[in-house]
């Protein structure tokens, strides 16, 4: 599903809409993927963020420049 460029993702993107029946086969593996993949865990997601969005605030009340941050895993 993700493409090189976007030559490539034009691609992917006729192939399916030719191909109903790889189309159904991506759509069925989303679903089924949709209760247990952490890319469709919203709440999890947002949790994370927000705690990105804590740990930039703190750095910034602490007088230091922007800097890369890494979000520890949370459950």
């Amino acid at each position: 599903m993700i493409g090189a460029d976007l030559k490539e993702y034009e691609r992917i993107a006729v192939e399916l809409a030719l191909n109903p029946e790889k189309l159904a086969a991506v759509r069925a593996k989303l679903v089924a993927n949709n209760e247990t993949s952490p890319l469709f865990n919203v709440a999890l997601f947002t949790r994370h963020f927000e705690r990105g969005l804590e740990m930039m605030w703190n750095n910034f009340e602490a007088g230091q420049p922007p800097k890369d941050l890494t979000v520890p895993i949370l459950d």
